[in-house]
This record gives structure tokens, C-alpha cells and sequence, in this order.
């Protein structure tokens, strides 16, 4: 089966590019528009979607400006901020298509217990699945330790890719 699309993949960061350079109000570039493309503004916009895994307008504006000297202001850091909404958006969509041509389908239901790795290798937790995103393989998943570790006292999972879970839980 291939694997599922990545957050950071060229789709989707061409498809933030382009919406954010609309957003600039900067000239358009197709994929194949090399031309043109090496040296503008959307070339370092590209780029520095590329190097940053932060996709915060402050993270990407702070980047452009030490990277490839472009002058960043708050109205920048503004439209840098909706990034992150358009990759959520680009990569749903790109998901979504991935588990229609795999015809991938969640391997847990809403109840079922499961495993979730923890950044210490060889650490897991447990928790229990409270609803299944079927069309994009999500899961919100309810961890006791998370719950208990709450500031606002309100916690109603975390959500988890198919991949992130280990398997069955106890």
C-alpha cells in the first residue's frame, strides 16, 4: 500500500505556496514554471516551506527575512500565519484522496482500546478511541495521563493518525 501523504510533501507545499503568494498578492507560478521561478519571492517562499517544519507566520516570516533578506512586517507575519490552515486544508484533501484510491479503512472502531508510542523509545500509553475520522484515517484517542496532566481541566482527546497508533491495547 503506499504510504500515506506526508504534511510536508511538494503537493502540499506548492498548494500553501500558491494560496499564500495569492494572499501577497504576488505573481502566479505553476509547477513547471521554471523560468521566472528561481530567484523571485515565491521561490524563497517555497524554500522556506521546505526548511521549516514551523509553519507559524512568525517561524516563516523570521525565515524569509534571515534567509533571503525579505523585508518581514506584522501584516507579513498575518498572512504567513494562515500557512498552517492552508496545510491542514491541502493535506486533508490530499488524504482523503489517498484513502479512496487505496481503499484504506480504519482498523478501529469508537471504544476499542489501543497503543500509542511515546517520544522515549520503547514508552507507551494507552487509550481508549472516541471517534474515528474514516475519510482521512483519524482518530481522537482518550489518554488518562493527558486528562489528569489538563491546565483547563477539559480534555477530550488527542488526535492520532492510523500510523501513530502501535496496535490493540489491554
Amino acid at each position: 500500500m503506499l504510504e500515506r501523504p506526508s504534511r510536508y510533501c511538494d503537493t502540499v507545499t506548492w498548494t500553501v505556496a500558491r494560496a499564500l503568494a495569492s494572499d501577497f498578492q504576488w505573481q502566479e507560478y505553476a509547477d513547471a514554471d521554471i523560468a521566472g521561478y528561481d530567484g523571485s519571492e515565491f521561490q524563497a517562499l517555497v524554500e522556506t516551506l521546505r526548511d521549516e517544519t514551523n509553519w507559524d507566520g512568525y517561524a516563516l516570516a523570521k525565515h524569509l527575512e534571515d534567509s533571503y533578506s525579505m523585508d518581514m512586517d506584522a501584516d507579513a507575519v498575518n498572512t504567513l500565519d494562515a500557512a498552517y490552515m492552508y496545510q491542514n486544508k491541502a493535506h486533508d484533501a490530499l488524504v482523503r484522496q489517498w484513502v479512496i484510491d487505496t481503499s484504506a479503512a480504519p482498523k478501529y472502531a469508537t471504544g476499542d482500546n489501543v497503543r500509542i508510542a511515546c517520544k522515549a523509545p520503547g514508552d507507551e500509553l494507552l487509550g481508549v478511541v472516541k471517534s474515528v475520522q474514516a475519510t482521512v484515517l483519524r482518530y481522537t484517542v482518550y489518554i488518562q495521563e493527558h486528562a489528569e496532566e489538563a491546565r483547563s481541566g477539559v480534555y477530550l482527546g488527542t488526535l492520532y493518525d492510523e500510523e501513530q497508533l502501535l496496535g490493540p491495547g489491554q
